[in-house]
């Protein structure tokens, strides 16, 4: 998917998330609401559902956008996900053209240094490279690779939460 069209579903995952809490008649207007919207800055049919929980999917020539707040029904099994953390936002893609992938929010009551302890283990027990990490007071960076594949992880303390952000990227 081409940097515009991704910027648009960025902006209407939101609006989506929020249909998901309205009527069955507000849903569909903010579906067929999107789908024009999307439409216009791609240039082509979209095809956009919300279900009552809130999970968008939109279809477009150029492949597929899933957000939700739930893992991704694709996400890698060897890409570890922090047990007990609560899903803030959930996307995956998988283009006709371009990177498919895949990215998580993640939100826990747990330490920042007890987070980033279980991913350095659990990607290198799931046969993943840790390419680089990067630790400040509050926050840790870390990158790994695996079959062409890229994890990319942040992890953000604030407030008595740590926040885990996960993104990944396959090869084309």
């Amino acid at each position: 998917m081409s940097a515009t069209p991704i910027k648009a579903l960025a902006v209407f995952s939101a609006l989506a998330l929020l249909a998901g809490c309205s009527g069955a008649m507000q849903q569909k207007a903010a579906e067929e609401m999107m789908e024009n919207a999307i439409e216009k800055e791609a240039g082509g049919d979209a095809d956009v559902d919300i279900d009552a929980a809130g999970k968008m999917r939109v279809t477009t020539k150029e492949g597929t956008f899933t957000t939700g707040n739930q893992l991704p029904a694709d996400w890698p099994k060897d890409a570890p996900s922090y047990a007990g953390a609560e899903v803030q936002y959930a996307m995956s893609t998988n283009p006709a053209t371009g990177k498919p992938g895949a990215a998580v929010v993640l939100m826990t009551d747990d330490g920042m240094q007890e987070v980033a302890n279980f991913y350095t283990d659990a990607l290198k027990a799931n046969g993943w490279s840790i390419e680089s990490t990067m630790n400040g007071a509050d926050t840790t960076i870390m990158a790994a690779t695996k079959d062409g594949r890229t994890f990319s992880l942040a992890i953000v303390s604030a407030d008595g939460q740590t926040t885990i952000t996960v993104g990944i990227e396959n090869a084309e």
